[in-house]
């Protein structure tokens, strides 16, 4: 696709996800265990921040948006439900 990346380092892409290391389901793992118990066990509340693009898109667990998300969620449902 052409893309840069491949690196962390100006001018390449980076798509980073940070978990949280004091979550129970990853207390006591590292490398490879870590990655296992979040894909099979952990789940979405093992992620504390994620970076796409270098842009911090989810900080401590919250979504930049999530609070546009929600309103617009909240006005289709009543459009829907009306």
């Amino acid at each position: 696709m052409a893309q840069p990346v491949g690196a962390i380092a100006p001018g390449r892409r980076a798509d980073i996800t940070v978990l949280d290391a004091d979550h129970p389901a990853l207390i006591g793992r590292s490398s490879d265990d870590a990655l296992d118990s979040w894909i099979f066990s952990g789940g979405n509340p093992c992620v504390k921040d994620v970076i796409v693009g270098g842009t911090h898109v989810v900080k401590d667990r919250v979504h930049i948006r999530e609070e546009q998300v929600a309103k617009a969620f909240h006005a289709a449902v009543k459009r829907l439900t009306a």
